[in-house]
């Protein structure tokens, strides 16, 4: 969500911070928070971060009542696991089977397009607007 990318200090003004405890989440333990909105506009979320790293293992997005919208979650997590990048590369370069498509982008503005904000909404911008040609 584009949450992860709301600058830290307005947060708060948008958001109530609550810890929650400790759980284990794909055999690490995980620091659990609740940001639950101040205004019917945004989406509560719940979220485990991994202890020692910080690295978001869990997140879920929560409706008003705080029923679990949708959900994301690491099952199997190693953060030690050799990686050998000669078969990474390979595996990566085989595309057999698979069709790559590369759609081209072109930049543009919302209202370029037919839209138009009546209202601002608080908290809420524009981050980028494109169109596949």
């Amino acid at each position: 969500p584009e949450l992860l990318r709301t600058p830290s200090n307005l947060i708060p003004e948008f958001y109530g911070v609550d810890e929650l405890s400790h759980e284990r989440v794909a055999g690490h333990m995980a620091d659990v928070i609740e940001l639950m909105p101040k205004d019917a506009l945004r989406f509560g979320y719940r979220i485990w971060s991994e202890k020692k790293t910080g690295l978001v293992i869990k997140m879920q997005t929560l409706d008003e009542s705080r029923q679990v919208l949708e959900q994301v979650a690491f099952t199997e997590l190693q953060f030690d696991a050799p990686v050998r990048m000669d078969k990474l590369k390979r595996m990566m370069a085989d595309t057999k089977g698979y069709e790559v498509l590369r759609p081209s982008l072109r930049k543009t503005t919302p209202e370029a397009e037919g839209w138009r904000m009546r209202d601002v909404v608080p908290g809420f911008q524009t981050v980028s607007c494109h169109v596949r040609d």
